[in-house]
């Protein structure tokens, strides 16, 4: 599940729905652009994440951070994003975003000793106030 996934989920959890039909009519967004986001087709977009964070009672900037670090597809941007978010970590309320491997092959990675260095597994970051 990535990071617009999991938002969108924790959004029908806080409003008590369990369609994407409501979620779309809930965040007033298109039933296309949920289907979009549940898909992968795209991930969540600015006004989306100004939407859900209101939802969720969480900063926006922390969700544009935590997908913004999902989308990067240079490692030196996600290690950007991913600092932006921990600044932004003690004002964020709870952000979770999940990264699955979109860093480059291991014979890509800059400065990767050992091709076990580079790999990336899925992995979890929370962030509390």
């Amino acid at each position: 599940m990535n990071t617009t996934q999991r938002l969108m989920q924790e959004a029908k959890s806080a409003l008590g729905i369990e369609s994407d039909y409501a979620l779309a009519k809930a965040l007033e967004m298109s039933r296309q652009a949920i289907s979009h986001y549940r898909t992968g087709r795209s991930q969540l977009d600015v006004e989306g994440a100004f939407r859900i964070a209101e939802v969720l009672g969480k900063d926006p900037a922390a969700i544009i951070a935590a997908v913004e670090a999902e989308r990067a597809t240079k490692p030196e941007a996600r290690e950007a994003w991913i600092q932006r978010l921990k600044q932004l970590g003690g004002v964020a309320a709870s952000v979770v975003f999940v990264m699955f491997g979109a860093l480059p092959a291991p014979a890509d990675a800059a400065g990767a000793q050992h091709e076990d260095d580079a790999a990336v597994l899925p992995y979890s970051v929370i962030f509390r106030s």
